[in-house]
């Protein structure tokens, strides 16, 4: 079974949690807000643990989020104490992700974007409350099926991260 890193709907949309032992390498970008975003882990007291059909981690982190094409002074800070919880039908080869708290939602790929366009999202979020996510993966590898993705349900508390990028 694959750990989330940093910032992932399984990998997910994403979350800004990183377990412990990565927090000082994390080296995330990608494409949103008409630019290219780096993520930079400042802070990170998340716990992993693993359960019989899936993982949970639970922490506090803090990231900082560079428009790369603006430079360092084009930066935001945001604060995710945050909860995420993984679970894997083997039945179904379906994974549930429920994060609860503040979570960090972005795209890493192109059916992760379609997915938080889907539900109404932002193409960054930080969505505070709770939100549920469901995705096929492949049997033989374990990992996501691209395209497979979907916001079942969240919490009305959103807040569009690329409105807070300085210009």
């Amino acid at each position: 079974m694959r750990k989330t890193a940093a910032l992932a709907l399984s990998a997910p949309l994403a979350v800004a949690i990183a377990t412990p032992a990565q927090a000082q390498e994390i080296d995330v970008t990608f494409e949103a807000c008409g630019t290219t975003i780096g993520v930079e882990v400042l802070q990170d007291t998340t716990r992993f643990v693993e359960r019989e059909f899936g993982f949970q981690l639970v922490g506090n982190s803090v990231v900082r989020l560079h428009d790369l094409e603006a430079g360092q002074d084009s930066s935001v800070d945001i604060h995710i104490p945050g909860r995420l919880v993984l679970t894997v039908d083997p039945r179904t080869n379906t994974q549930t992700i429920v994060l609860s708290g503040a979570n960090l939602l972005y795209p890493e790929t192109p059916g992760q974007a379609a997915a938080l366009a889907a539900a109404g999202l932002p193409e960054v979020s930080l969505v505070r409350g709770r939100v549920v996510i469901e995705e096929r993966v492949d049997p033989e590898t374990g990992m996501p099926v691209e395209f497979s993705q979907r916001v079942v349900s969240y919490t009305p508390h959103v807040t569009d991260v690329c409105a807070l990028l300085p210009e």
